[in-house]
C-alpha cells in the first residue's frame, strides 16, 4: 500500500491503521502462518516487537489509546535528528492538530492524529 497524505488521512482509526503504524513507525514484524486452520480460519498473521520474538504479541491500539499513542511521540522524538512535534486542540476546528515537522494533520482525537503525523512523517523521510 503506497501511503499518501491522502491515504493516511482516510485511514479510519483501529486494526488495520495499528498495523501500519506498528511496521512503519514501531518497527514491529508482521508474518503469516497457516496455523489458523485449526481455528477455523485459513490465514492468521502474528506480531513481533522489535528485537523481541514473541510470536502473537498483541499490537496496541495506537489510533485510539493515548497511551498507546504516546509511545508513537517518545519513538519518534528518541530518533536522531529528533523532530520538531507539537500537539494541540484547536478550538475553532474542534480538532486536535500533530506535527512532527512536515505538516500539520486534524483529526477528532489525539490519538488518531498522533499516529496519522506519524506515518505522514516516516513516509516523507
Amino acid at each position: 500500500m503506497t501511503l499518501t497524505r491522502n491515504a493516511i488521512m482516510g485511514l479510519p482509526p483501529g486494526a488495520k491503521l495499528d498495523a501500519l503504524v506498528a511496521e512503519r513507525v514501531m518497527g514491529w514484524t508482521s508474518y503469516k502462518s497457516d496455523v489458523g486452520r485449526l481455528f477455523g480460519v485459513e490465514v492468521m498473521t502474528f506480531w513481533s516487537p522489535p528485537g523481541k520474538f514473541r510470536a502473537g504479541a498483541v499490537l496496541p491500539p495506537y489510533s485510539t489509546d493515548i497511551a498507546a499513542a504516546w509511545r508513537v511521540v517518545e519513538k519518534l522524538t528518541g530518533s536522531q535528528p529528533p523532530p520538531r512535534f507539537t500537539l494541540a486542540y484547536a478550538e475553532g476546528r474542534r480538532a486536535w492538530t500533530c506535527n512532527f515537522g512536515n505538516g500539520w494533520v486534524d483529526a477528532p482525537t489525539a490519538p488518531l492524529a498522533i499516529v496519522r503525523a506519524a506515518l505522514l512523517a516516516v513516509t516523507s523521510r
